[in-house]
């Protein structure tokens, strides 16, 4: 009875979130003819190991089950492979050759975090292709506008039934911390009411996990930025540590844009945002930020889809910019005054934006 009863709490802990550190470790080996440099991490924390053999090592203090990644890395050509899991503490090993690594098997000590990830991946990731797939062929050359009206309300209709297989999901898995992953992460921009309503039927454990901590501190934030406040001060730095503050970019008009490289519409429309930082670049400080990337990822983004102007990667900054700006679908594109006043904001890959811009400054040659 007595190890039953220990058991049971074990594994309410490995499930449910209870907040105390334990240990995790992750190893295993990569082949490659190339030294690597292999990054393990949640996005935010992200430990760094440089090896001329594949072997890797990390350890790391777990207050719950969390979905982390790792990234390897060729020093010489910079190709890079990357694998995320949902585990706790634990043992996790990764065996693989570098092209191998998204879809070689991993050992785990604890499985039950990952089964339900898959399972929801199983239904959403399909979702998502289809929805890239419809914006990418929006884009292609000589679409007409009636077209690409056709292809955007597509590509509504399929964000709204992925936000349905996501709250699904969450609705049938209130009792664990996939389920609280998923409403951090997938639900942003649903009604905050609902928000709410769902996050009281989690248990105070999984409340007090940094996943549902985040939900709640975006419920209070929320309404709190709108059209016409002083935009919120912020300093970005760079990953040299240069650093730049709001107040050092209203000489002009400030236009930040919240991306992310896994974002098909966000991808799909910077052939037309570079088109429009040539036109007004004398007259607005345009900033990308990305979100949700990794380094590696961001890095890419840039050189492939060649991003002339300044970017940062949210990750390293000291705060969360998402949370500071509210930020809950994107792209998101927030237009400020000179005086910091907020201008609009812009949510979704639309016209809007562009004619916003245009309207704004046409007095301009």
């Amino acid at each position: 009875m007595k190890n039953l009863i220990i058991l049971t709490m074990i594994l309410h802990c490995i499930m449910g979130g209870k907040i105390f550190a334990q240990m995790l470790t992750v190893e295993g080996k990569i082949d490659s003819s190339d030294s690597l440099m292999i990054l393990f991490g949640d996005g935010i924390m992200i430990d760094t190991l440089m090896c001329t053999n594949g072997e890797f090592q990390f350890k790391r203090d777990m207050q719950h089950p969390e979905l982390l990644t790792i990234v390897a890395i060729k020093i010489k050509s910079n190709e890079y492979a990357k694998r995320d899991f949902f585990t706790g503490a634990g043992k996790v090993r990764l065996d693989s050759k570098f092209h191998e690594v998204n879809g070689t098997n991993m050992e785990m000590t604890d499985t039950r975090a990952q089964i339900l990830y898959d399972e929801f991946r199983n239904r959403f990731n399909p979702l998502v292709k289809a929805a890239r797939s419809i914006i990418d062929s929006s884009y292609v050359e000589g679409r007409t506008e009636e077209e690409r009206k056709i292809y955007n309300n597509l590509y509504s209709r399929v964000l709204d039934i992925e936000k349905e297989v996501a709250k699904e999901f969450v609705y049938a898995n209130t009792d664990n911390i996939v389920g609280a992953f998923i409403l951090a992460n997938y639900l942003r921009d649903i009604d905050t009411e609902e928000i709410a309503d769902i996050m009281q039927l989690f248990n105070d454990d999984l409340l007090n996990t940094k996943y549902l901590t985040k939900v709640s501190q975006r419920l209070k934030m929320k309404g709190y930025l709108k059209e016409g406040q002083l935009a919120p001060d912020f300093n970005l730095k760079d990953l040299t540590g240069q650093s730049i503050h709001l107040k050092d970019l209203l000489s002009k008009y400030v236009v930040l844009d919240f991306w992310g490289s896994w974002c098909a519409p966000c991808i799909a429309g910077m052939p037309k945002m570079k088109r429009y930082v040539r036109k007004y670049g004398s007259h607005i400080n345009f900033i990308g930020i990305a979100c949700n990337d990794t380094e590696a990822n961001w890095r890419s983004a840039i050189r492939e889809n060649k991003l002339n102007w300044p970017q940062y990667l949210n990750n390293a900054q000291e705060r969360d910019l998402m949370h500071k700006f509210q930020i809950t679908a994107f792209p998101t594109k927030i237009v400020i005054a000179p005086d910091g006043n907020i201008l609009k904001i812009c949510t979704g890959e639309t016209d809007d934006f562009y004619n916003y811009l245009d309207q704004l400054l046409s007095n301009i040659e």
